[in-house]
C-alpha cells in the first residue's frame, strides 16, 4: 500500500477570502459582471450612481421586458420594478433572461465613446418598491 503524505503550504491560490473578493470588484470598470458557474442562489447586484448597491435574487424575478426604441429594460420582481436604461441592452436583456448577470454597475454618459460601441451601458438605474 503507498503511503500519500499531503503537505500545507499556507498557501490558498485560486481561494479568495470574503475581503479578497470585495477588493476585487472594481469600482470604476464599466463592466457587467456575470454569474461564472451554475449555481442555485443567484442574485442580481444594481450599483447606483450614488454609489449605493441594491441586490435582489433571481428567484424573485417575475417577468422582463426589453423595450428598443427607448433602450429600457423593466424588470418585474415580487417586491420592486427595476428599470434601466441604456444602449445596447438587448445582450444584457437575453443574459438577464437566462440569469446570468450578476452585477450591473451605472456608466456615466460622459464616458460613452465609439470605443465601446455595440458594449450594453447602462446609464440610470430606477428601483421602486412595489410596497410604497
Amino acid at each position: 500500500m503507498t503511503e500519500l503524505k499531503l503537505k500545507y503550504n499556507g498557501s490558498h491560490k485560486g481561494i479568495q477570502t470574503r475581503e479578497e473578493k470585495i477588493e476585487s470588484v472594481d469600482p470604476n470598470s464599466n463592466l457587467i459582471g456575470i454569474h461564472g458557474e451554475p449555481g442555485n442562489a443567484r442574485n442580481i447586484c444594481f450599483i447606483l450612481a450614488d454609489g449605493k448597491w441594491f441586490f435582489l435574487n433571481y428567484a424573485y424575478l417575475i417577468s422582463g421586458e426589453y423595450i428598443p426604441d427607448d433602450n429600457r429594460i423593466i424588470l418585474m420582481f415580487t417586491s420592486h420594478i427595476v428599470e434601466l436604461k441604456g444602449i445596447f441592452l438587448e445582450n444584457l436583456f437575453q443574459e438577464l433572461m437566462n440569469n446570468l448577470t450578476k452585477i450591473i454597475r451605472v456608466v456615466d454618459k460622459r464616458y460613452l465613446n465609439d470605443n465601446n460601441i455595440n458594449i450594453s451601458a447602462v446609464v440610470e438605474i430606477l428601483i421602486t418598491s412595489k410596497t410604497n
